[in-house]
């Protein structure tokens, strides 16, 4: 091809790129006044408004209310499933903790205010369910949660799943109250959905404090002769029978410590925002916390809520076999996360802890009152006065039961405690609790010095399990000395 030709041929090619390029871009841009852009620094995203807003964080202090969740019969569900409803424990100046094996439920329930059961899929023993009973018994609290949507877990081969209706249902055979193994539809008075029911029909108590209308997303009907908290309108039917009205979905047994909710869903994110859910997630938080369970030896070591005074001679030295039971004891407290101090008379919103030897002296007596010990002196019952042959001078006191060839024994000291009879104090330890409002006192007695130290490994060991056990005091055979006449 010539040149000429190519270069025309070129030149037809650019041309209309030219002139789009010469007709649309018109030469630069000039900005002529500033872009005004938001100040992202300074924006601020507003808060999220739910239903019921958290309370405000408590003080917590080292006996703060402890919450246990089930972990340990397969449970079909995650902790932090239900975050909202754990945050408002902590929230409230409580704590949780698991429990994940049935040897320490027993160990765990001594010092928990509550028990939480959700979504169980494997069955409770006998032992766990006579563990629980005392412990509701005593004051604890139980909450027991089923769903329709979280009926059977994935179970094991030595535990098998079953449904958690029928565990649910096992555990609480004593109070009345039995979840059945259907869900609740309403098509009237739902949240979208027939079985995402709406509830405005509460009954009055604390549970149902502030609550205009909740939504439970899939629960079971719950029958029971007890106190229906939260039942349906006419609308609200049982999916076993399509029939029902006024069905009970929350319900609360033994004189306000067992609380039985068909749902859980309500309680998890983001459902707990929805309508009155976040002031009824509250308010079990608020049952959950509370204590109102009677605290005695059986709970041992776990009987103070507070911090410790160790209490120490208000006159005179501090002994050696003393002063080792009271490092003792301030160690065992450490490891029950309590601080313990030394002090010669009692501290304001502390629990009070006494180590002595028997009888005691004024200062540690004035504890004992309410207990009614009496202390005495006796002839040992071996001792058998031999008739005076007149060895005896006016001067020795005239008449003395002892001949002159058989010195007169050693009187032994005794103790009297009600409720259990009369002990020789020696190689006797007594250990007693008296609860109140304002302090709690644990009392340890030796019969001698050399056995403080014993009474302070009773603590150490977190166990009274060789001691005779009746109520709030605890008898004791020690090791240290042998018990004249003792059990």
């Amino acid at each position: 091809m010539k040149p000429a030709r190519l270069i025309i041929a070129l030149v037809l090619l650019l041309l209309p790129l030219a002139a789009r390029t010469v007709w649309y871009y018109q030469g630069t841009y000039q900005r002529t006044q500033p872009v005004a852009t938001p100040d992202y620094l300074s924006y601020k995203l507003p808060d999220l408004q739910v239903s019921t807003p958290l309370p405000a964080p408590a003080t917590v202090t080292p006996g703060k209310p402890t919450v246990l969740f089930d972990l340990n019969h397969d449970n079909f569900y995650f902790l932090s499933d239900i975050a909202p409803l754990t945050h408002v424990i902590e929230q409230l100046g409580g704590r949780f903790e698991v429990v994940e094996s049935a040897k320490t439920l027993d160990d765990q329930l001594k010092y928990a205010s509550s028990l939480a059961v959700i979504a169980p899929t494997s069955e409770f023993s006998a032992s766990e369910i006579d563990s629980i009973q005392r412990f509701v018994a005593r004051g604890g609290h139980l909450l027991v949660i089923t769903d329709p949507t979280l009926n059977f877990g994935a179970g094991s081969t030595a535990n098998p799943p079953v449904s958690s209706v029928e565990v649910a249902n096992l555990l609480m055979d004593s109070d009345d109250i039995t979840f059945n193994d259907d869900y609740v539809y309403n098509l009237d008075s739902n949240e979208g959905n027939f079985r995402h029911v709406i509830f405005s029909k509460f009954a009055k108590d604390p549970l149902t404090q502030n609550l205009a209308k909740v939504v439970f997303f899939s629960t079971h009907s719950i029958k029971t002769g007890q106190t229906a908290l939260i039942s349906g309108d006419a609308h609200s039917l049982s999916s076993l029978t399509d029939t029902g009205g006024g069905l009970v979905t929350a319900a609360m047994a033994q004189a306000g410590k067992v609380l039985a909710i068909g749902n859980m869903t309500f309680m998890t994110n983001p459902y707990y925002q929805v309508a009155d859910n976040q002031q009824l997630v509250l308010n079990i938080g608020k049952f959950l916390v509370s204590q109102t369970q009677t605290i005695d030896l059986k709970d041992f070591p776990h009987l103070l809520t507070r911090p410790v005074t160790l209490l120490v001679p208000a006159s005179g030295p501090i002994s050696q076999n003393l002063l080792s039971a009271l490092s003792a004891a301030q160690s065992a407290f450490q490891g029950l996360n309590l601080t313990a101090t030394l002090s010669p008379t009692p501290v304001d919103g502390s629990d009070l802890v006494i180590f002595a030897t028997m009888p005691v002296d004024a200062q540690v007596q004035a504890y004992l009152n309410s207990f009614k010990l009496v202390f005495t002196k006796e002839l040992p019952p071996t001792a058998t006065p031999t008739p005076d042959l007149g060895l005896t001078t006016p001067e020795a006191g005239g008449g003395s039961p002892f001949s002159a060839t058989s010195p007169a024994p050693s009187l032994v000291s005794y103790v009297n405690v009600p409720g259990f009879g009369k002990f020789a104090t020696n190689g006797l330890g007594l250990v007693l609790f008296a609860p109140g409002k304002d302090r709690n006192t644990l009392i340890f007695l030796a019969g001698n010095a050399s056995d403080m130290n014993n009474m302070a490994g009773l603590l150490s060991s977190g166990s009274l399990q060789d001691c005779l056990v009746q109520g709030q005091v605890a008898v004791c055979s020690l090791s240290g000395g042998s018990s004249k006449g003792g059990f």
